[in-house]
């Protein structure tokens, strides 16, 4: 099976259109870019993980009779106090 080729523009030579793209410099916004990614994915992943361990206190004030717009308020302002003081 044959590769698909692309020309690389600077130096006129054949390359592979993965080779062509991995030897591009990289832009460092890009990194950045994944990096904040990264972080706010980790951030979710730990803020779902609090949330699932508590899932017995949510049923009990479900039960209870609070709304379910109560309750995502009061997680949203748990995570928010947390938020101010992990970044102060």
């Amino acid at each position: 099976m044959r590769r698909s080729r692309a020309k690389c523009f600077r130096s006129g030579r054949r390359r592979t259109v993965r080779n062509a793209v991995r030897q591009q410099p990289g832009d460092p916004a890009r990194h950045h870019v994944r990096f904040a990614a990264g972080s706010l994915r980790n951030a979710a992943n730990l803020m779902l993980a609090r949330t699932s361990t508590r899932q017995r206190e949510i049923g009990v004030r479900l039960a209870l009779g609070a709304g379910p717009g109560r309750v995502a308020r009061l997680l949203l302002t748990e995570n928010l106090i947390l938020a101010f003081l992990g970044a102060g």
